[in-house]
C-alpha cells in the first residue's frame, strides 16, 4: 500500500484543526446558543504549572476556525518556558465562537506543551555529559499518538531534540527481521543502498561484533539495542567516528545521563510521545473591566488587594517610572527624534513585533551623539513620574524587592538604581567610543544581548526564584507591548497611562493620576 505524496507539517497541522472542530462540535455547539449572538468577551489561558509553551498555531488556527475576528495576544513565545501562574495568552473574540473552540484549542496546547517540556526535561538532563564533541542528541521515535505524527514531532523539535525518521517514507531502518529474511547484515545493508531512494539508511545491531559487521559492510547509522553501558563505551571506540551511533530502548530520566557519558551520537526515546500527560492549563472568561474610581480600572479580582501579601515588584522604565522615552529624548542632540519617536511609538504599540530590531535601529541612529548629551537628558528633562517615589517607597517599607527592568540604557537605570535603592536592575548597555561618542551599537552582557519583552520576563522569574518568590506574589507594571510578558508572569499586572493593547491586559489600569493610585487597590 502507497499513497501519492507525503504529508508536510502545514497540511497535518490544517487536518488536525479540522478534524478537531468537526469532532467537538459537529452539526452545533448547542450550549454556546444560550449567550447572546452579539456578547463579545475577553478571556486568558494560564498555566497551572511550569511547562514549555508549544502549539499556538494549533490553538490559533481552532480559533480562527470558529471565528476570523478573535484576536490572540501571546505573552510567552513559543518554546519559551512558562511557571504556574503565568499568563499565556489574552484573547477578545465572540462568546459562542470562544466556547466552541476552547476545548479543542486547548486540548492542542496542553498537549503539544507536555511533549515539549518532557523533551526539554530530557535535553536538560544531559547538558555538558558527553564527551562527545557534538554532543549527544535527544530523539523522539515513531511512538505517537495516531494521527498527530507531524504535531508531536514538531513539539519535539520545539523541546530542543530532534526526530528520528518522521515516517515509513523518511527513511529505512533495518531491524532483526529485516536483517534475517534479507539474509544477513551485509546483505540487508547492501540491498538498502541498491534501492538509491534518497532516504537515510539505519541499521540495528544487537552486539559487538554485528556492529563490526554493519561499519564494513558501510553503514552510516547504526542503532545499538540493549547494550551495556560498557558495550556502548566499547561501540565508540570501536566505531572511531565512523557512523552516527544511536541507543534506543530502556532509556528514562535514570539511565539517560550514564548513556549521554558514553559519547554516543543520539538517543531515542519513545516516551516523549507516547507517554504523554497534558500540561494543566486553564481558560477563564474574564470580568467585565470596571471602573472604581475615575481614571482607575480593575478587571478579574476585587479590590481591595493587601500589599503584604505581595513580596516583589517590577518596573518598566521609560514612560512608566519616568516621564520621558530616553532614547527619543537622546536622538534629540543629532536632530533624529521624530523618526526614533516613531519607531519607539510603534513598538510599544505592538505593531513592531521584534523589538530587538527595533532597538537596534533607534541605536544606530544615535552614533556621533556625545555622552554629555545622555547626562543633559538626565538632569534636564527625565523627572519621576507623579507618585512613582511614594509608591516605591511604600512598596519598600512593606518589605518588597523593587525591580527595574528597562528596554533603555544602563546610564539612567544605574542613576536611578542609586536614586532610589533598587535592588536590581536590567537594562542595555550603549558602546562608546575613545572619544566618548555613542557608536550605535548595544553591547553584550554577561545575561544576554538586549533586554526586550522575553528578557524582562526571565528577569523578573529568576529574580523570584533567587528570592524564594512565587511569581503570584509579585506585581509588573509597565505601560508598553515589551512588558506583557512579563506582566503576564506575575500575579497583578498593572498598565500605567499605558497603550490600548496593554491597558486592555491589565488587571489594573491606571488611566489618570499618578502610579501611586495602585495603593488604591494595594492597601498597605
Amino acid at each position: 500500500m502507497h499513497f501519492e505524496d507525503n504529508e508536510t507539517l502545514e497540511a497535518a497541522r490544517a487536518r488536525n484543526i479540522r478534524d478537531a472542530l468537526q469532532e467537538d462540535i459537529g452539526r452545533c455547539d448547542w450550549t454556546a446558543e444560550l449567550v447572546p449572538a452579539d456578547r463579545r468577551v475577553q478571556a486568558r489561558v494560564v498555566a497551572k504549572e511550569d511547562g514549555v509553551l508549544c502549539g499556538r498555531d494549533w490553538f490559533d488556527g481552532c480559533m480562527h476556525g470558529c471565528d476570523a475576528s478573535i484576536r490572540i495576544d501571546w505573552a510567552v513565545a513559543e518554546g519559551a518556558r512558562f511557571t504556574a501562574g503565568t499568563e499565556l495568552c489574552r484573547i477578545d473574540a465572540p462568546a459562542r465562537a470562544l466556547l466552541s473552540a476552547e476545548r479543542s484549542s486547548l486540548n492542542f496546547l496542553q498537549m503539544l506543551s507536555a511533549v515539549a517540556t518532557v523533551t526539554r526535561q530530557h535535553v536538560d538532563a544531559i547538558e555538558g555529559l558527553s564527551p562527545n564533541p557534538n554532543g549527544c542528541v535527544v530523539l523522539d521515535t515513531r511512538k505517537t499518538l495516531p494521527g498527530l505524527r507531524q504535531a508531536q514531532k514538531y513539539a519535539v523539535r520545539v523541546g530542543g531534540g530532534a526526530n528520528q525518521r518522521m515516517a515509513l517514507w523518511h527513511g529505512i531502518l533495518i531491524k532483526e527481521n529485516h536483517i534475517a529474511a534479507a539474509g544477513g547484515i551485509t546483505a540487508a545493508l547492501k540491498a538498502a543502498q541498491a534501492l538509491d531512494s534518497g532516504v537515510s539508511i539505519q541499521i540495528e545491531v544487537e552486539n559487538l561484533a554485528e556492529l563490526e559487521e554493519a561499519l564494513e559492510a558501510g553503514a552510516t547509522s547504526v542503532l545499538i539495542d540493549d547494550f551495556s553501558f560498557d558495550d556502548m563505551r566499547a561501540a565508540v571506540a570501536l566505531n572511531r567516528g565512523r557512523a552516527l551511533l544511536e541507543v534506543s530502548g530502556g532509556v528514562d530520566m535514570t539511565t539517560i545521563r550514564e548513556i549521554a557519558a558514553t559519547g554516543v551520537d543520539r538517543v531515542s526515546i519513545g516516551r516523549l510521545t507516547k507517554d504523554v500527560r497534558a500540561i494543566d492549563l486553564s481558560m477563564r472568561v474574564l470580568p467585565a473591566a470596571r471602573e472604581i474610581a475615575p481614571g482607575l480600572v480593575v478587571r478579574g479580582f476585587e479590590p481591595p488587594l493587601r500589599l503584604s501579601d505581595f513580596r516583589l515588584i517590577a518596573f518598566d522604565m521609560d514612560s512608566t517610572l519616568i516621564n520621558i522615552e530616553c532614547i527619543d529624548e537622546i536622538a534629540d542632540a543629532v536632530g533624529r527624534k521624530a523618526e526614533v519617536a516613531a519607531i519607539t511609538a510603534a513598538a510599544m504599540r505592538g505593531e513592531i513585533t521584534d523589538f530587538k530590531d527595533s532597538l537596534r535601529r533607534r541605536v544606530a541612529l544615535l552614533a556621533g551623539v556625545p555622552v554629555s548629551a545622555l547626562e543633559a537628558v538626565w538632569t534636564e528633562r527625565l523627572r519621576l513620574n507623579p507618585g512613582a517615589e511614594t509608591l516605591v517607597r511604600t512598596c519598600q517599607a512593606a518589605g518588597l524587592k523593587i525591580v527595574l527592568v528597562s528596554g533603555g540604557f544602563t546610564f539612567f537605570t544605574d542613576r536611578l538604581r542609586d536614586l532610589l535603592q533598587i535592588d536590581h536592575t536590567r537594562s542595555n548597555l550603549l558602546e562608546v567610543d575613545a572619544d566618548g561618542r555613542l557608536t550605535g551599537r548595544v553591547i553584550d552582557q554577561d545575561w544576554g544581548d538586549i533586554c526586550d519583552g522575553e528578557e524582562k520576563r526571565r528577569t523578573v522569574l529568576a529574580l523570584c526564584a533567587q528570592h524564594g518568590i512565587d511569581p503570584r506574589q509579585a506585581i509588573a507594571m509597565g505601560d508598553g507591548a515589551n512588558d506583557l510578558p512579563m506582566m503576564g508572569a506575575v500575579g497583578l499586572s498593572v498598565a500605567h497611562h499605558a497603550k490600548p493593547a496593554v491597558r486592555e491586559r491589565a488587571m489594573v489600569a491606571i488611566e489618570s493620576g499618578g502610579l501611586d493610585r495602585l495603593l488604591e487597590v494595594v492597601r498597605p
